[in-house]
């Protein structure tokens, strides 16, 4: 995703993404989302920002900064 989506654009795609796991209630799957976003954040994503130290990759900012703010949103959307 852009950097710049809006909280519509990703409940847009969340919602298509869900839509093919029909038999897992919507709420119980946005919060296994949210695992698999803290999941992904300290797995992959800090795997390349430590390797940024050796070999500059150009998505790693974007993908972290665009990775906490759907941490952010959805955990906003939770509470």
């Amino acid at each position: 995703m852009k950097e710049g989506f809006t909280k519509n654009e990703l409940n847009n795609y969340l919602r298509y993404h869900h839509s093919f796991y029909k038999e897992i209630e919507w709420l119980q799957w946005k919060k296994a989302y949210i695992y698999a976003i803290k999941e992904y954040l300290v797995t992959r994503v800090s795997f390349y920002k430590l390797s940024s130290i050796l070999i500059k990759f150009p998505f790693t900012d974007r993908i972290h900064k665009v990775s906490l703010k759907i941490l952010k949103i959805l955990s906003e959307q939770e509470n």
